[in-house]
């Protein structure tokens, strides 16, 4: 049997707690609030010269980065959330992201090419491509921001902990 305990009155937030650091939008348009950025691991911006320039730039999600840490625009800051300004993000943590419509509290969430908002996990995708779930509703037909867990530096923990093998 696999048991997990969890220390301190705030349980999960113990767990996850917010994670937050100053980063340049390299992403080529204005940033808003909750919006999905990517570390520039790739290093396809040209202001990503090495692995420490690559840690302060965040691009658009794509394809070639899906599996690297992403962060999710948390303030805007000075520069309005302009490209190459600086802007706040939360790399881990209960916060605001654009979410697409109509999802429940509970489903789990992963990047997509191109998007700048979390889409429910697929059904083909491995539970290890979950990097948020969603704490709220997601109602309406349109991406709104909601409230998540979210985790940019990995998968979401899904295991079996607590079951019997």
């Amino acid at each position: 049997m696999q048991t997990v305990s969890m220390i301190g009155p705030k349980g999960l937030n113990d767990i996850f707690r917010r994670v937050e650091c100053d980063v340049i939008n390299r992403t080529g348009t204005v940033l808003a609030l909750g919006d999905l950025v990517a570390f520039d691991m790739t290093r396809g911006d040209a202001a990503s010269t090495n692995i420490s320039t690559a840690l302060e730039n965040v691009v658009v999600p794509a394809t070639a980065n899906l599996n690297f840490p992403m962060a999710i625009v948390s303030d805007l800051l000075d520069g309005e959330g302009a490209d190459d300004s600086k802007v706040r993000v939360v790399i881990q943590g209960d916060v605001q992201a654009r979410v697409a419509a109509s999802l429940s509290a509970g489903d789990l969430l992963m990047a997509s090419n191109g998007l700048d908002s979390l889409v429910l996990l697929a059904a083909q995708a491995v539970p290890a491509a979950a990097r948020g779930q969603l704490l709220e509703d997601s109602d309406g037909a349109s991406i709104t921001n909601k409230r998540i867990l979210f985790n940019g530096l990995g998968a979401l923990a899904v295991s079996n902990i607590g079951e019997t093998p």
